[in-house]
């Protein structure tokens, strides 16, 4: 038993309100966006178990997005964090019309997607007052036999914990 956020489409929301297999008692689905100042959420600060963060959010408002989630985990709470990697092969294959500031890209859809580092997710992490569990750039050779293509890939893989 405990408490999670992790990120979930207004339309996603809907659903999991309307599925009557879902308990309203233990899920409260809402929308909610982490990097507003102020967090109005139907989730009292301090009772979180774990949080969940990706690369959705821009980098000049990671921290704020990180305080808020912060503010929510209860003493021993984790937040948890898988993202891409600096030099994941989706960053090297943006053409450089694309690049809008240092490691920061506009997709087709317009949506926006940063490249970190390790160094960089454990300053922000600590900065907001957690110790860390793990940090590690995961990189792993994909390898698609059909079209005989080998991908690089990396991400950012990181677990942190909010201590009293």
């Amino acid at each position: 038993m405990g408490n999670t956020t992790i990120p979930l489409l207004q339309k996603s929301i809907e659903t999991l309100r309307n599925d009557q297999r879902i308990s309203s008692e233990r899920c409260r689905p809402f929308v909610w966006d982490i990097t507003e100042n102020a967090h109005q959420t139907e989730v009292a600060d301090g009772t979180l178990d774990f949080a969940f963060s990706s690369s959705a959010v821009r980098p000049d408002r990671l921290r704020v997005a990180v305080s808020n989630l912060v503010a929510l985990l209860r003493p021993g709470g984790m937040l948890l964090l898988k993202d891409y990697g600096r030099h994941d092969l989706t960053q090297l294959r943006f053409k450089s019309g694309r690049l809008i500031q240092h490691n920061l890209y506009r997709r087709g859809d317009d949506t926006l997607v940063y490249f970190f580092t390790t160094e960089e997710m454990d300053e922000l992490f600590r900065e907001a007052g957690l110790e860390k569990i793990q940090n590690f750039m995961d990189k792993r050779l994909v390898v698609n036999r059909a079209k005989r293509v080998k991908m690089y890939r990396r991400w950012i893989q990181c677990k942190y914990v909010k201590r009293n």
